[in-house]
């Protein structure tokens, strides 16, 4: 019950979008977040405050503050 309150299991079948944090570029302080859109949500904007970087492979990747939270 736990699980299904917390979006993990509808996030994990890719019926809500998701964002996990990936590695950035050397030097570069933000944070980095590969996002998949969900069947039921689309996809995540974090537009407040992080940077759209593009996409490719079906993920949107987004350049972030650190600390900051992407479960929006």
């Amino acid at each position: 019950m736990i699980a299904i309150n917390s979006g993990a299991i509808l996030r994990g079948t890719g019926l809500l979008s998701d964002c996990e944090t990936v590695p950035a570029p050397r030097g570069v302080v933000d944070e980095w977040q590969a996002c998949t859109p969900g069947k039921l949500d689309g996809r995540r904007d974090l537009s407040d405050p992080c940077t759209w970087l593009g996409k490719r492979d079906g993920k949107e990747y987004w350049s972030c503050p650190r600390n900051v939270s992407k479960t929006a």
